[in-house]
This record gives structure tokens, C-alpha cells and sequence, in this order.
């Protein structure tokens, strides 16, 4: 019997905390597999809100890919005139 750590499967949580503004919650571990989703929710978010916050607190493991997703959407951010 493995006492491994179970993979913790990545989920993506989006809520509106505020108007005009989307907080979205990384659980469980991102990778290079999750990264074009969680690219694709900050795009879609910033598209129709003025604030995005991201929530990585419930996220068990990122990787480099993901922190380029972050990077990217603080830029496009900057680039809309958003809050990130």
C-alpha cells in the first residue's frame, strides 16, 4: 500500500464579491494541463469586470506554467486599465 499523497484535483472557483469585480479561486494543483483554462476564466473575467482578484490559498501546488498565467493576466490587466 502507497502512502503517496493523493493528486488533488485543480479546480477553478469564479464569484462576484463586489460589483465590477471577480474573484477567482485556484484549489487543488495547476499545471501545465489547467493553465489554458485558468488563462481562458482571467480573460473572460477581466472582459466584465474592473478588478480581478485572484485566490491562491486553497491551491495545494502552481507550477512555472501557471505563474505565467498570472504574469499575463496582471499585464493585460495594466493593458485594460483593470485592477489585478
Amino acid at each position: 500500500m502507497s502512502h503517496a499523497p493523493a493528486f488533488q484535483v485543480p479546480t477553478i472557483e469564479v464569484s462576484s464579491p463586489q460589483p465590477h469585480a471577480a474573484l477567482v479561486v485556484l484549489a487543488g494543483e495547476h499545471d501545465l494541463h489547467s493553465a489554458d483554462e485558468v488563462q481562458q476564466t482571467f480573460d473572460q473575467s477581466l472582459a466584465v469586470c474592473d478588478h480581478l482578484i485572484v485566490d491562491l490559498s486553497r491551491a495545494d501546488l502552481i507550477d512555472s506554467s501557471i505563474i505565467g498565467v498570472l504574469l499575463q493576466a496582471m499585464k493585460n490587466a495594466v493593458e485594460l486599465g483593470r485592477k489585478f
